[in-house]
């Protein structure tokens, strides 16, 4: 299983690792290491791209625990490679995403947080003080200001 190095520290760069298996796959080669900090395709986050080893990073995704990285050159199994990673690339939709969230606000709209979950709760929602001080929707979900 590949350690996934992103997860203790998402503002790395740059890594080394080993070439755990590098198999051919049409015109391209899917690479797996020890471990790896490019982040693969998850939860609408595009995968990040760059080099490993001299060769382009073109995908990044997991399968079974394990992080496939799809490059345009083969890699020696066994050999310990240099990992650097596009980081305006990485940025970009985190970018993208805050300046969604501040012209939402500036344009009055605030972002939806679920039934009951802030002062404008849904106008179904029913404040219940016996119960809690919670907020119970007629659809039975329960959430607090």
């Amino acid at each position: 299983m590949t350690e996934r190095l992103y997860y203790d520290d998402a503002y790395r760069t740059s890594f080394d690792a080993r070439v755990t298996d590098c198999a051919p796959d049409a015109d391209t080669y899917l690479v797996r290491l020890d471990r790896s900090a490019f982040y693969p395709t998850s939860g609408g986050q595009p995968y990040d791209t760059g080099t490993l080893g001299g060769a382009n990073i073109l995908d990044v995704f997991v399968q079974n625990g394990d992080v496939f990285h799809r490059t345009d050159a083969p890699l020696s199994v066994g050999s310990e490679v240099h990992g650097e990673i596009d980081w305006p690339r990485r940025l970009r939709p985190a970018v993208r995403r805050q300046g969604r969230r501040q012209a939402g606000f500036r344009a009055g709209r605030r972002p939806y947080r679920g039934a009951g979950s802030g002062p404008r709760a849904p106008a179904r929602a029913i404040k219940d003080k016996d119960k809690g001080g919670g907020v119970h929707t007629n659809d039975g979900h329960t959430g607090f200001f």
